[in-house]
């Protein structure tokens, strides 16, 4: 509930996104594990050797959308 109140109004969900897939979004055994910023010759590799791209940085005001 704290990760929710402190950067719940940065996220976005869209209308496909289920309500079990938002909770994960704030669930604190999984805190600062889901996502990596690197540069995209960095995602390139890392995705050849496994991990998943699952988004961009671009510029903006601070916000994650899960779509």
């Amino acid at each position: 509930a704290r990760n929710r109140a402190t950067v719940g109004g940065a996220c976005r969900f869209g209308p496909g996104v289920a309500p079990e897939r938002e909770a994960l979004a704030f669930d604190p055994q999984t805190s600062g594990g889901l996502l990596a910023a690197v540069t995209p010759e960095a995602a390139s590799r890392l995705a050849d050797d496994g991990w998943w791209i699952v988004g961009t940085v671009v510029e903006g005001p601070p916000r994650v959308e899960f779509v």
